[in-house]
C-alpha cells in the first residue's frame, strides 16, 4: 500500500455535511414512497433486490417490473453516479471517464445503442478481485467477503483475519506479477469485476474506484454504494453510510459544543523519510487533505508548511530539513505522526526533543493496529477516525472511546488488528461508538443549596469548597454547575455499565468503597476504574484525586493533605504535587 491512495483533499464545511445528510434522508423517503406505490399497483412486483447470486427465473418484459426497488443515491461523492432502469443500472464516473452497465442476471442484456459503455456485467456478482487493501472493508461491510477470489498484490499487506483465512484455505489467491498483476490469472478465475484504483485501470474487468480522488472523508465513505451496486446490496449500503454520516456529524457537533476553543489545539501532521542513500527529510501535512478535514472537525487547527523543502530525496521530491521542520513544529500542541513514531524518534531524537509537544508526550501515530490496518480500514469508517482524533487532541469532548488507529507511542505499544475470524460469511461490523448530540455546557438555572441565592454563581466563588455540596433537588453542584466546577468534559460522569473484569456486581459503587485501589482496577471493557468512574475517582473538575498518594503510602492521600495544608507541596511517586491532584483540598481549582 502507498500513501498516495490515502490522501483526500478537503473543502466542505461541517455545516455543509449536515445539509447533505438531510438531503440523503429526504431522497430515501422519496424512494420509499415510490416503492410503496409500486407495491400498491402490483403485489407480485419485487420488493427487494436479488442478492447472493440470485437471478430472475420468470422474466416477462410485459410486467415492467423494477428489479432494483432498493436504490443507492449518493449525496456526498462527486465522481460516481448510479442511474437505475428496470433491469439494469448505469454507473458513470466523471473522474475516470468510465461507464459500466450492470444488468440483473436472468434478464436480457440491455441493447444500449450510441452509448460509450466500457464494461457490461451481470449482477449480483459472485466473483471479485481488488487491487488495494483499502477496498476490503467495503466488500466485508456488505457481507460479500466470500466473493473475493484474488488480490493483485501480496497478502502480507492484508489485515482482515477472515480474508486471510480464506487465503490460507485457498479460496482467495494473490495474482501479483512482479510490480504488476496477472490478468491471465484473473481471467482464469472467472473474476467478474476487479475493483481497481486509478493506477490499475488495465486490470481484467476493472471497475475503477476513484475514492482517493474525492475531497472529503464522507464523500469517500460513500463508495460503499459503488461496491453495493455490483452486489445489489444497496439497502445494506444505505444502512452503513447513514450510520457513518450520522455518527460523524454527532461527534463533530460535540467537539464544537464541548471541546476546547480558546485557543483551539494546534496540530502538526508529519512523517520522516529516508532514501536508499540514507538521506532523510520531513514531510509536513498541507491542506486541503483528508487529515485537515478530520483535525478541523475534531476541533483542532492544522499547522501547515506549504513552501518547498530543501532536501531532495529519490532525486525527484523535496522534503523539509530539520530546521525547516522546527520552524513550524515548535508551535504545535499535538503531533500526529503518520507511521511508527518510535522508529523516527530513535533516529531523530535530538530534533524531536526540541518540539514541546514531544517533550510533553502529546504525540500520536497511526500504528494503533499495526503498520497496515491504517491503510486498509480507516477510509471506510471516517467516523471512527474522527473519534480517534477527538480523543487525542480534544479529549474533553469524547467519552469512553478506545482509540483504534491512533496511539500514544510513549504510553501504548504497537497494536494489531484482530487475528481470529469467527465466521468468514458474516458481515464486518462498524466499530464506532454510540453518539448522543450534546448541547453547549451551561450551569443549571434552577439548582441551589438551601437558599436560592446559593446557586451556581455562589458555587463559582469557592469551587474548592462548594462543588462538593448537594442541592435541594439532591443533585451535587459538581454536576449541576459544570461551568463553575470545571466538569464540562463529556467523559465527566460515571458509567453505569462499567464493572470490574469478571464481576458484574462490582461497578462504580464498589469502586467508591476503596477508590485508592479500586480506581486502578481494569474493567470488563478494557478501561480502568478511573476511566469508567471518573467522578467517583476524583478525576473531574474541582475534586480531590482519589488515587493520589504521597510516596505511595495508602494513609497519605488527599485527606492526609487536608490535615496540614503545607503538605500541598508534597509529591507522589510519579512526581505529581498534591496541589495538582488534591485540587479541592489545596484550593487550586481552575
Amino acid at each position: 500500500p502507498t500513501c498516495k491512495l490515502q490522501q483526500h483533499p478537503v473543502t466542505p464545511t461541517f455545516a455543509g455535511a449536515q445539509v447533505l445528510i438531510l438531503m440523503r434522508v429526504a431522497t430515501q423517503l422519496t424512494a420509499l414512497v415510490g416503492a410503496t406505490a409500486v407495491l400498491a399497483t402490483d403485489a407480485s412486483a419485487p420488493t427487494a433486490n436479488l442478492v447472493a447470486g440470485e437471478c430472475v427465473t420468470d422474466y416477462d418484459e410485459a410486467n415492467g417490473y423494477d428489479y432494483f426497488p432498493e436504490k443507492f443515491d449518493n449525496q456526498f461523492s462527486e465522481y460516481f453516479e448510479i442511474t437505475y432502469m428496470d433491469t439494469y443500472k448505469v454507473i458513470t464516473n466523471t473522474y475516470s471517464g468510465q461507464t459500466v452497465v450492470a444488468y440483473q442476471c436472468g434478464t436480457p442484456a440491455p441493447n444500449i445503442t450510441g452509448a460509450d459503455v466500457d464494461m457490461l456485467v451481470e449482477v449480483p456478482i459472485t466473483k471479485a478481485a481488488f487491487t488495494t487493501t483499502t477496498y476490503i472493508p467495503w466488500i466485508e461491510l456488505l457481507g460479500e467477503r466470500t466473493t473475493i477470489k484474488a488480490y493483485t498484490s501480496d497478502f502480507s499487506y492484508v489485515t482482515s483475519a477472515c480474508l486471510n483465512q480464506l487465503y490460507d484455505e485457498g479460496e482467495a489467491v494473490s495474482v501479483a506479477s512482479g510490480w504488476s498483476y496477472d490478468n491471465t490469472a484473473l481471467e482464469a478465475l472467472d473474476v467478474q469485476v476487479t475493483f481497481a484504483d486509478s493506477w490499475s485501470s488495465t486490470a481484467y474487468n476493472a471497475l475503477v474506484v476513484t475514492a482517493a480522488n474525492e475531497d472529503s472523508v464522507l464523500k469517500t465513505a460513500e463508495y460503499v454504494g459503488l461496491f453495493a451496486a455490483m452486489y445489489n446490496q444497496e439497502a445494506k449500503a444505505n444502512e452503513v453510510i447513514d450510520a457513518i454520516e450520522d455518527r460523524y456529524s454527532c461527534v463533530a457537533h460535540n467537539a464544537e459544543t464541548r471541546g476546547h476553543h480558546d485557543p483551539k489545539p494546534r496540530v502538526l501532521w508529519v512523517y520522516y523519510s529516508e532514501d536508499s542513500s540514507g538521506n532523510g527529510g520531513w514531510s509536513v501535512g498541507s491542506c486541503p487533505n483528508y487529515y485537515c478535514e478530520v483535525i478541523g472537525d475534531a476541533g483542532g487547527n492544522m499547522i501547515e508548511y506549504n513552501e518547498t523543502g530543501s532536501v531532495l530525496l529519490w532525486s525527484y521530491y523535496y522534503y523539509l530539513s530539520d530546521d525547516e521542520l522546527l520552524s513550524r513544529a515548535t508551535m504545535a500542541d499535538y503531533v500526529i505522526y503518520q507511521g511508527n513514531f518510535s522508529a523516527a524518534y530513535e533516529t531523530k531524537k535530538d530534533v524531536l526533543d526540541q518540539i514541546p509537544a514531544v517533550v510533553n508526550k502529546d504525540v500520536f501515530d497511526t500504528w494503533g493496529r499495526g503498520s497496515n490496518d491504517w491503510y486498509e480500514s480507516r477510509t471506510a469508517e471516517p467516523d471512527v477516525f474522527l473519534e480517534d482524533m477527538v480523543k487525542a487532541i480534544n479529549p474533553d469532548a469524547m467519552a469512553h472511546h478506545t482509540k483504534v488507529w491512533l496511539r500514544n507511542p510513549f504510553e501504548d505499544p504497537v497494536g494489531s488488528a484482530p487475528t481470529t475470524c469467527d465466521d468468514v460469511e458474516s458481515a464486518l461490523e462498524l466499530q464506532a461508538d454510540n453518539c448522543t448530540y450534546l448541547d453547549t455546557c451551561t450551569n443549571s438555572d434552577s439548582w441551589y443549596r438551601k437558599k436560592e441565592s446559593r446557586n451556581c454563581d455562589w458555587v463559582a466563588k469557592k469551587p474548592h469548597k462548594f462543588c462538593s455540596k448537594e442541592g435541594e433537588d439532591g443533585t451535587g453542584a459538581l454536576l449541576a454547575c459544570p461551568v463553575s466546577c470545571d466538569t464540562c468534559q463529556v467523559w465527566c460522569e460515571d458509567d453505569d455499565s462499567w464493572f470490574k473484569t469478571g464481576s458484574p456486581s462490582k461497578g462504580c459503587d464498589w469502586v467508591a468503597k476503596k477508590p485508592n485501589s479500586h480506581c486502578k482496577r481494569e474493567g470488563d471493557d478494557g478501561t480502568f476504574g478511573f476511566e469508567g468512574c471518573p467522578v467517583t475517582c476524583g478525576q473531574c473538575g474541582c475534586q480531590d484525586d482519589a488515587m493520589w498518594l504521597h510516596k505511595g503510602k495508602s494513609s497519605r492521600n488527599c485527606d492526609w493533605v487536608a490535615e496540614d495544608k503545607s503538605r500541598c507541596r508534597k509529591r507522589s511517586l510519579d512526581g505529581t504535587k498534591a496541589k495538582e491532584a488534591c485540587r479541592s483540598t489545596c484550593k487550586t481549582c481552575a
